[in-house]
């Protein structure tokens, strides 16, 4: 039984050539001119993906902290605030490669917003946590805290 590696649309040196250069886009079989945009779009968008991953875990971080207000306006300004006017600004050169970068951009821009909320939440949490310290007795070396030593007496 003839596999489909084998057919003759992939040829040993279609195949050796292209699977190198691009085998996200070969498992699409792209053509030659889906492979000239495809190509530069990828390699553009990749260079976001560390961005993005910090934006991710700082978003998490919003929602274990029960501020998930924070985590929607970063989404909602990356992809409505930024990434679609500067896309659209970017067409404008009549260059499609530069579009590719509003992801970059958009998630930069993201990023910065995500930090500056996670500035607000790390000194909000803390303040919550000395407040509670402040509140709460130690105990002492002589076993129990001071408030059960005091309620018993």
């Amino acid at each position: 039984m003839p596999s489909k590696w084998h057919s003759s649309s992939w040829s040993s040196e279609h195949w050796s050539c292209s699977w190198r250069r691009a085998p996200l886009l070969q498992l699409f079989h792209a053509s030659a001119h889906m492979m000239s945009l495809g190509i530069p779009a990828l390699r553009i968008i990749s260079l976001h993906f560390p961005i993005a991953a910090a934006s991710i875990v700082l978003a998490a971080a919003f929602q274990a902290f029960s501020r998930s207000f924070y985590a929607l306006v970063v989404s909602v300004a990356r992809q409505l605030g930024v990434l679609i006017p500067v896309a659209y600004l970017l067409s404008l050169t009549g260059d499609v490669n530069k579009i590719w970068f509003s992801f970059v951009i958009a998630e930069s821009l993201s990023l910065l917003l995500s930090l500056f909320f996670f500035q607000k939440v790390y000194h909000s949490v803390k303040k919550e946590i000395e407040a509670q310290g402040n509140r709460t007795e130690s105990p002492d070396f002589e076993g129990g805290s001071r408030t059960a030593r005091n309620a018993i007496k």
